[in-house]
């Protein structure tokens, strides 16, 4: 196991390098093509990544908790487990990647790409509806939502049986 945490990796290239569990905590990546690493269950907990490749990658229980992952390819990458607890997430592309029980718990995902994405058992789960429906746009507004709902609590209101008032 690497302990590489707190490190700029920006503009660094990696050519088969295995960081299976390493702890990549704390770092910077931006531009890097880590498609050639191995990379299961390694830890980005708290990093920041920016436009980076990992295109058909197994990245199996990888972590990137309370971090941002911007403008990135992860293309028919293979993501079983892997976790985006309480992170950024935007504009990536997941065309054709296996996202089964991922973790997006309090992620904030916006304009990313999900085509194809096998997202069976992620959590939240993410049905092809939600992904079919967000595939390009997933930043509304928390305001619309918070009015839809006040909305439909006020038609619910409306429509319910009115109880009598006791003397």
């Amino acid at each position: 196991k690497a302990g590489l945490s707190q490190a700029n990796f920006s503009g660094v290239e990696f050519q088969n390098v295995n960081l299976q569990e390493a702890d990549l905590s704390l770092t910077e990546f931006d531009d890097v093509d880590l498609s050639k690493t191995q990379l299961q269950k390694a830890k980005f907990a708290q990093s920041t990544l920016s436009s980076m490749t990992f295109k058909g990658q197994d990245l199996t229980g990888v972590v990137f908790d309370k971090g941002a992952v911007k403008k990135s390819n992860f293309d028919k990458a293979k993501m079983n487990k892997t976790s985006f607890f309480d992170t950024e997430v935007s504009k990536c592309e997941f065309r054709g990647t296996e996202l089964t029980k991922a973790v997006f718990d309090g992620a904030y995902i916006k304009k990313n790409i999900f085509d194809g994405a096998d997202m069976d058992k992620a959590k939240p789960v993410l049905s092809k509806e939600f992904a079919s429906k967000h595939v390009l746009k997933l930043d509304e507004p928390k305001t619309k939502t918070a009015k839809k709902t006040t909305k439909s609590t006020k038609a619910a209101k409306k429509s319910a049986p009115k109880s009598k008032k006791s003397k």
